[in-house]
């Protein structure tokens, strides 16, 4: 149920680029090069709706779109390199899938919509720190499609803690990757 790679005791030799973030990587990488298409799209469509004169207005709202976009892949690699030092420095135990909450987004194609595009899954999860004291919290897994959700009630699940920080936490799917660390509700 632990990955093999996080059954060897702290300090372990774990990097990014191990096969625990596999997921991450890709989702990372993919919004840092998809953000890029947003301002040629843009252009196109300024063009195509509002003639010639209105190229660069589509480009500099693709230049937007695409930093947000860029700010969000920011992100995302600074809430990684929380994720490798957990890994690294952390305490595994496991944890029991208490709910999963899967939450579809939508997408529109022409008249009908599709809902099985990616979405966000809501899981609450019930783990023990080193004392003994039982934690309960929540964590968000983001573009993620139903298919991808390998969680549900009752599964046990690899949880990794700072043992001088226990709410400090993050939960390992294999399907879905590695949660985000900053999205915990504790009771």
């Amino acid at each position: 149920m632990i990955p093999k790679e996080l059954q060897v005791n702290p300090p372990r030799d774990i990097k990014y680029t191990d096969d625990v973030f596999k997921k991450n990587r890709s989702k990372t990488r993919g919004l840092f090069i998809y953000s890029l298409f947003v301002i040629p799209l843009c252009a196109l469509l300024f063009w195509l709706k509002f003639g010639s004169g209105s190229i660069i207005t589509g480009v500099l709202i693709g230049v937007g779109m695409a930093a947000l976009g860029e700010l969000m892949g920011l992100a995302l690699m600074m809430n990684a390199k929380k994720a490798v030092n957990l890994c690294q420095n952390g305490i595994v135990t496991l944890g029991t899938v208490q709910k999963v909450d899967f939450q579809a987004g939508t997408v529109k194609v022409g008249k009908s919509t599709k809902v099985d595009a990616a979405g966000y899954v809501f899981i609450n999860v019930i783990y023990k720190d080193g004392s003994g004291k039982e934690l309960t919290a929540k964590v968000m897994f983001s573009n993620v499609t139903q298919k991808e959700v390998d969680l549900k009630e009752g599964d046990q699940v690899p949880v990794i803690y700072l043992n001088e920080n226990p709410e400090m936490f993050l939960i390992y799917s294999t399907s879905m990757g590695i949660s985000p660390i900053t999205s915990g509700e504790y009771t």
